[in-house]
């Protein structure tokens, strides 16, 4: 399925696009990265840990060539907007390359996505084009995530500095992502529909795996010129 939604925006263009871009083609020039910062404060710098660009709703879709804006979310109803905060514990996200049919993200199941999550653990899958232009196993970073899912309401916050190592040198990612709104869920489908931020919108496949006290997100993009790219979040759940 595609998800036009906020969180589909926040989880794959901020961590997966923003990371094929600092790759580039090879050679000494990093490309700008698309950072997945939701606040309009300039960021970045030009120096060998690559550039970050906040994306905001003016910005050009990430990943995206084309130059035009995303599409802003519908705002969300007054009610979906009260959700509380939650915390999570900091974790280390693994970095890989999509290399089917060995290496691939865990087949979505669907189920009942209902409650609180806290992230225990975070994988990327890079395009399999960039195989020979990163180094996962020398890549590093933190990631803190939590959602909650109720009713047809939620809230979710996705935080995170990582360090990829490429063939030009390490390339530096910060994701801050907060954001609130209404969802449904279809099978294993998820759609984001509205948010109470103010959120853009971005193209993405977004699917779940709900098992009692665990449920897993699974966000796919394709990435132009560079094939699927997957963004997995495994949490526990809580009422």
């Amino acid at each position: 399925m595609t998800s036009r939604s906020v969180f589909a925006h926040v989880a794959l263009a901020a961590l997966v696009l923003s990371i094929v871009p600092a790759v580039g083609c090879g050679g000494g020039d990093s490309g700008p990265v698309a950072s997945g910062k939701t606040n309009p404060k300039p960021s970045g710098g030009g120096d060998d840990e690559g550039t970050t660009t906040d994306t905001t709703p003016n910005d050009p879709t990430p990943g995206s060539s084309s130059g035009k804006p995303a599409d802003p979310l519908p705002p969300a109803p007054e009610s979906a907007c009260k959700l509380p905060e939650l915390t999570a514990q900091v974790v280390s996200p693994t970095f890989t390359v999509y290399e089917p049919p060995g290496t691939v993200p865990p087949e979505a199941k669907g189920g009942k996505i209902d409650g609180k999550y806290i992230v225990e653990k975070a994988t990327v899958y890079l395009p399999t084009s960039t195989k020979n232009l990163v180094r996962p196993a020398q890549s590093t970073g933190t990631v803190t995530g939590w959602a909650i899912f109720d009713g047809k309401n939620f809230r979710v916050s996705l935080k995170g500095d990582l360090q990829v190592q490429t063939i030009v040198g390490k390339q530096a990612q910060t994701i801050d992502v907060v954001d609130q709104g209404t969802f449904a869920a279809t099978n294993a489908t998820v759609r984001f529909e509205t948010s109470c931020n103010g959120g853009t919108a971005q193209q993405a496949d977004v699917q779940f795996s709900e098992n009692g006290a665990k449920g897993t997100l699974i966000i796919k993009q394709p990435v132009e010129g560079r094939g699927d790219a997957y963004f997995v979040l495994e949490a526990s759940r809580g009422q």
